[in-house]
């Protein structure tokens, strides 16, 4: 369903309310939801697109339905998060499912205190969010099989009882321990540009092309180039100064785009970055129509969305023409115009562009001028004398250490098998000596023949989950790391390109260990749960692979591991319901 809307499946996170005190219940959750808790986050610029619940009905379920496609920027999910437990702590009768493409991710962050009988293959639709409580539907129902979305909430409407603890709660919600003040001040970054007075206008008045546009100059093809050349729509005559609004995200991943590298200028190689994106949202904008709740019937695609609710059961075997077919049809316009609401937004870009008045340079003045400073983008050193800053210091130590705990855990975990460790397992003082004999003999703590973890691939986890690096500063050190020379492998023998691929991987794996000595985290004379992690590095570098697939360790660390998920309905909007709407859910209660 989401591949048909235009939403990668890869990065989605979907959310459920229900509730068994009717649809008017219904209603006064999402007023207040809209009311109270949106603007806890005040204004928390999400990276691709916002929060949003609708009413719909799931597998014959009256519900608060929402979908948002949060693209690379995992802080999205976390507000999400975030929002929904604010929502469950105020309304103590409501039940609160989220998940995303890795299937029920609060689990994956609770992994080392959850029940030892809660296994991947029976633990979806299990997970409820309830008074701000993680609650699990217990064993002794469905032992064999994960329930459905309709068998879990009929469990829940008869009051069955439900797995707490509060150390899977705490463990569930950590991230967002110091939210919301952490969002709000990490989702934004505010620059000077010099662009187009119309892009200038535009902008302005449209936010929401910012994200549009980006997506597109960052995957832009050799043809995009040819239009982002040009400058047909936008050009360059008649530029002023004002100040766009990036999330940290996208700024770090314009910072690494290739563009006019000639400009000195800050204020236009980024502005012209910017300009350069709004003449491709155009040109691809071009081809897309805006729908509203009256032209909507006649789209193929939405033609095609009726029939896949269909056959989810959402018309409940009511044929078309009846009466309660057409309600249930008109029902679902709302939400299928939010879920292809930013194509929505690209078919109106278009008469946008001809149709905006141009501000003057007074009105310009007059404008937000704040700019943000980008000194969160120094990963390690806090001067430019190259001195550790010793806050960062402490702080990485500890997060460091909070890392090698679990790695000694998977090394001494002696469940380990060829099809990885039990990560949903409780903590267990018990271990194995056998990987400190290892230690003691020198032997790689991996074998040879065992499946090979790629090294960006192990960076990437180090520097987000060992550092909690966000994915801004991960792309800041990858650009850094990554300004270097590497050989041309079209120029490299083919007998040698494995020699070189190994060197390569040495160096990396090399700068990570000096980053690491330098900011005083690693050492020479480690102690010996330091060691552990020293001992993996030199494993991987040296050509071990790693103990059961690499997705064993990635999730015995704490790492999401993907799981298919096979999401069959699509997101909808804040827009209140009619009260035809709420009679029609309230007979389904």
């Amino acid at each position: 369903m989401e591949e048909e809307l235009g939403v990668s499946d890869e990065s989605v996170v979907k959310y459920e309310v229900v509730t068994f005190s009717g649809g008017r219940r219904l209603r006064e959750v999402l007023e207040y939801c809209h009311k109270e808790v949106v603007p806890l986050i005040g204004d928390y610029q999400w990276h691709r697109e916002a929060f949003n619940l609708n009413f719909f009905i799931l597998q014959e379920i009256a519900c608060l339905y929402g979908i948002t496609d949060i693209g690379s920027c995992l802080e999205d999910e976390w507000v999400i998060v975030f929002l929904l437990r604010k929502l469950s702590e105020k309304f103590s009768d409501i039940w609160v499912q989220v998940t995303d493409t890795d299937g029920e991710f609060l689990l994956i962050e609770a992994a080392n205190v959850l029940p030892k009988w809660l296994v991947p293959e029976i633990s979806d639709n299990r997970i409820w969010i309830n008074n701000g409580e993680v609650c699990i539907i217990p064993d002794h129902e469905f032992a064999e099989i994960a329930p459905t979305f309709r068998e879990a909430v009929e469990y829940l409407r008869l009051g069955g009882d439900m797995y707490r603890d509060e150390r899977v709660t705490k463990e569930a919600f950590n991230r967002m321990k110091d939210y919301p003040e952490q969002a709000k001040a990490n989702s934004t970054h505010r620059i000077k540009v010099i662009v187009p007075r119309k892009v200038a206008a535009l902008l302005k008045q449209y936010p929401v092309y910012m994200s549009l546009a980006l997506e597109l100059f960052n995957s832009r093809s050799p043809e995009d180039e040819k239009i982002v050349r040009r400058r047909a729509v936008f050009p360059q005559n008649d530029t002023v100064e004002c100040t766009v609004r990036f999330t940290r995200l996208q700024y770090a991943h314009m910072l690494g785009q290739p563009f006019d590298e000639d400009i000195e200028d800050d204020r236009e190689s980024m502005g012209n970055k910017v300009s350069a994106a709004m003449e491709l949202l155009y040109a691809h904008s071009l081809s897309y129509n805006y729908l509203t709740d009256e032209n909507v019937y006649d789209e193929p695609a939405f033609k095609d969305f009726l029939q896949n609710l269909a056959q989810d059961g959402y018309f409940m075997g009511e044929v078309p023409g009846t009466e309660k077919y057409n309600d249930m049809r008109d029902l679902a316009v709302q939400p299928y115009l939010e879920s292809t609401r930013m194509q929505n937004e690209k078919g109106l870009f278009v008469k946008r562009t001809g149709e905006i008045e141009l501000p003057t340079d007074e009105e310009i003045a007059r404008w937000d001028q704040t700019t943000d400073s980008d000194k969160w983008l120094d990963l390690y050193l806090n001067d430019p004398e190259g001195k550790p800053d010793a806050n960062n210091e402490e702080e990485m130590s500890t997060r460091v250490q909070e890392m090698l705990s679990k790695v000694q855990h998977f090394m001494n975990d002696g469940s380990a098998g060829l099809d990885g460790v039990n990560y949903y397992e409780e903590d267990d003082s018990s271990s194995s000596s056998s990987s400190d004999e290892d230690d003691d003999t020198g032997e790689p703590l991996f074998g040879p023949d065992d499946p090979k973890i790629d090294e960006d691939d192990f960076l990437e986890f180090f520097l987000k989950e060992a550092l909690k690096l966000s994915p801004e500063e991960i792309e800041s050190y990858r650009a850094d790391h990554n300004s270097k020379p590497k050989p041309q492998m079209n120029t490299v023998p083919e007998e040698k390109e494995e020699e070189v691929n190994n060197e390569e991987e040495d160096d990396g794996f090399d700068e990570m260990e000096a980053e690491l000595k330098k900011a005083g985290i690693l050492s020479d004379d480690a102690p010996p749960d330091q060691q552990v992690l020293q001992n993996l590095l030199e494993s991987i570098k040296s050509g071990g692979g790693v103990t059961g697939p690499a997705a064993t360790l990635l999730g015995q660390l704490g790492i999401p591991i993907p799981r298919p998920d096979d999401f069959k309905n699509t997101r909808h909007n804040d827009n209140e319901s009619s009260s035809d709407e709420e009679d029609i859910y309230a007979s389904y209660n």
